[in-house]
């Protein structure tokens, strides 16, 4: 068991960067601009360029490496740009608790399942 865990952590990183990079080259070759909102609605002129300079937009490969640099080294995704004056890491720490307890509960239902000596057909009522 402790060999599937460690196989599994070293996996880990390997699936996370096909993941990565495979999202990252299509949100590049794909047409359109990060920048433009669902509704079709622009920022400003202004405001687009700071933002294309901040995130540096216009260099893909510099804008991968300072992210990924942030996101392993400080766990920073930047902030959100739905969701104003809003981080993206305390927007996915407020779900973290509810999420944790969603899956802590369907490990145990499972492993209850599991060891369970009641089979369905004990359950169902009985015909005297």
């Amino acid at each position: 068991m402790l060999r599937l865990i460690f196989w599994r952590l070293v996996q880990f990183p390997v699936i996370l960067g096909v993941i990565f990079a495979v999202t990252f080259t299509l949100a590049w070759i794909l047409p359109g601009d990060p920048l433009e909102r669902a509704e079709g609605r622009r920022p400003p002129l202004e405001i687009q360029l700071a933002m294309k300079k901040q995130y540096r937009l216009d260099d893909p490969v510099a804008f991968a490496a300072i992210y990924l640099k942030d996101v392993f080294t400080k766990l920073d995704f930047g902030p959100s740009l739905q969701y104003r004056d809003q981080r993206v890491a305390d927007i996915l720490a407020s779900g973290l608790p509810v999420s944790a307890a969603l899956g802590l509960a369907a490990i145990d239902r499972k492993s209850t399942r599991l060891n369970s000596s009641h089979s369905s057909v004990s359950r169902m009522p009985s015909s005297a």
